[in-house]
């Protein structure tokens, strides 16, 4: 009998943990610190993932890069790359434009090479050949981050009308390539990079910015950054959010060098 009773009150706990909750669902968990806040301490918020990633350039663009990826069960070759490529600062943005008069402006080559830097060390260490960035995708990278801080948005499907949209360099192209690119608000060097590796915004759980950066077949493309004006919130009638833009372009289809045969992340290795 005494046994009876115990398994009944088993059965009654069991019954109440798994039981639905009437009312209201309850609070999802953030998922990026900060997340709800848009950038808050300096995370990135993210949004969605990049739509258009199938869109490439030409077959001459096709070369193997050798094997130039870090060997990850290695933990000396992994220490040598992180303190060469991997743990350095960014320098200053340098950024030459204004909010005034649709001076998109550029930023200091220095500054966007450490960038690409820390974008190749992760690839490297992921297994896969580095991404160069040429000049039109870095201009095109430089508007786009330009157009969605300075109205405010977040998007990669963007109005032309909007301020610094009507006669300047938007056009039907601007648009695709700004759903090839990871639109990182809120955040601007190293950590945007790593904004777009952690990938950890509610929304983006099939990590979408990661795949997007960690494409094999992705071997050029464009970065654009701009440093932002007022501070945060960012509600001012004048304040713009800082605003890094990555655009990938798929250029390999027919070489997909990758070390592992696959690509994950972390890799399977050592990984700092």
């Amino acid at each position: 009998m005494a046994s009876l009773i115990a398994l009944a009150l088993l059965l009654a706990l069991v019954t109440a943990a798994v039981a639905p909750v009437s009312g209201a669902p309850p609070k999802r968990e953030l998922l990026w610190p900060g997340e709800g806040t848009d950038g808050d301490d300096g995370l990135p918020w993210l949004g969605s993932p990049p739509v258009r990633l199938d869109s490439g350039g030409s077959a001459a663009a096709v070369h193997a890069c050798g094997g130039d990826y870090v060997d990850v069960s290695s933990r000396a070759r992994v220490v040598e790359l992180w303190n060469r490529a991997g743990s350095n600062s960014a320098p200053d943005m340098g950024w030459s434009g204004a909010y005034t008069g649709c001076q998109q402006g550029d930023i200091a080559e220095s500054y966007r090479a450490v960038l690409q830097t820390r974008a190749n060390f992760c690839r490297s260490m992921a297994g896969i050949c580095p991404i160069r960035l040429v000049a039109a995708r870095k201009a095109e990278a430089q508007f786009e981050a330009y157009y969605q801080s300075l109205n405010r948005i977040k998007t990669h499907t963007p109005a032309t009308d909007l301020a610094c949209g009507p006669g300047s360099p938007f056009s039907a192209s601007t648009i695709e390539e700004c759903g090839k690119s990871c639109l990182c608000r809120g955040a601007t060097g190293l950590r945007a990079i790593d904004g777009c590796i952690e990938d950890a915004s509610i929304g983006n759980e099939p990590v979408g910015h990661r795949r997007c950066l960690l494409c094999p077949a992705s071997r050029e493309g464009g970065l654009g950054a701009v440093p932002g004006q007022g501070t945060y919130p960012y509600s001012g009638a004048d304040d713009c959010w800082p605003f890094t833009v990555l655009y990938t372009l798929r250029t390999e289809y027919g070489v997909k060098e990758m070390r592992d045969g696959f690509v994950a992340w972390p890799p399977p290795g050592f990984v700092p």
